[in-house]
């Protein structure tokens, strides 16, 4: 039965604003749309029976399937905001630019090198920006694919830790393009030789600010880590506390590795990274308390 299961269809309910939508859509990239969708259905039933025939054990092939479930579903969401986002690659581009071409003189404008480059940096443009929107639905997928194999006090200690990684990493981004970019940009632009005209390619371009923006999101992730390492016992605060001049160190080492070889962009994500990490050294503090509290209440009611 599990070889003949077929997947799921995708419901025929019409969504509101979608017909609209899909007549400003090539009929190509339709085309394409489709013959993904499909492949992700090949492909996420083979990897389930490939999986289920490699362990050997029956009673996993229900949780294959549902991990097949879900991944079908994320991959469906992640289509139709693709296309979305596709449909208006040239808003969604040009909000990106701002930043720089606020810092250009008058009449100055991105260029493209690559004859595929019109096409391909909108699509990946696209591409970047459902994943970034579809991730809570995804953790939100694994939180539920997960959750029903943890105990009462993991999930009590992983739902909040899961979901405060996710706000932390989309404000990590947004202080990445609101202040990062726009002053690293005017270094750049300022810095220009007086005989050299800056014409940026847009996949260049692109590629900057990409790697900005995920590595402000990811220098945000400094509390979390530091929390997580007090809260499961791996380091204790009074370590943290001692190694203080290492970590403030190894914060503009990470900002030097994570962001472009320019000094401003280094500065400007190692400072919030350092007091990140004082937040989550202080919440680690009040977790700990609070802990410790608890024990001596259970041990007063145990007596």
């Amino acid at each position: 039965m599990f070889f003949r299961e077929r997947a799921p269809a995708l419901p025929n309910q019409s969504i509101p604003g979608f017909e609209s939508l899909k007549n400003n859509i090539p009929y190509p990239l339709l085309l394409l749309a489709k013959k993904w969708i499909r492949a992700v259905n090949v492909v996420s039933l083979w990897v389930t029976i490939v999986i289920a025939s490699a362990v050997s054990m029956h009673n996993y092939i229900p949780h294959f399937i549902e991990f097949r479930r879900r991944l079908i579903q994320c991959s469906v969401i992640i289509g139709l905001i693709f296309l979305f986002f596709f449909c208006i690659d040239e808003f969604l581009y040009t909000t990106l630019a701002t930043p720089l071409l606020k810092q250009l003189p008058q009449g100055g404008a991105l260029i493209a090198t690559e004859v595929t480059s019109t096409f391909t940096v909108p699509m990946k443009l696209a591409l970047v920006a459902a994943l970034f929107i579809s991730m809570p639905y995804i953790l939100y997928q694994i939180w539920t694919f997960v959750a029903p194999g943890l105990y009462r006090h993991e999930k009590k200690l992983i739902l909040p830790v899961f979901f405060t990684s996710l706000l932390l990493f989309y404000l990590g981004v947004a202080f990445a393009y609101a202040i990062i970019c726009p002053l690293a940009l005017q270094f750049f632009v300022q810095t220009t030789p007086k005989n050299v005209t800056m014409l940026t390619d847009i996949r260049h371009y692109l590629d900057f600010v990409l790697t900005l923006l995920f590595a402000g999101g990811i220098a945000f992730q400094v509390p979390i880590f530091t929390f997580t390492l007090i809260r499961t016992g791996i380091v204790s605060i009074q370590q943290l506390s001692h190694f203080r001049p290492y970590i403030i160190v190894g914060t503009f080492v990470v900002g030097m590795l994570l962001t472009p070889p320019d000094v401003v962009s280094q500065i400007l994500l190692a400072l919030p990274m350092w007091g990140l990490f004082e937040l989550g050294l202080l919440f680690g503090k009040y977790s700990i308390k609070n802990n410790n509290k608890q024990l001596s209440t259970i041990e007063i009611s145990l007596k």
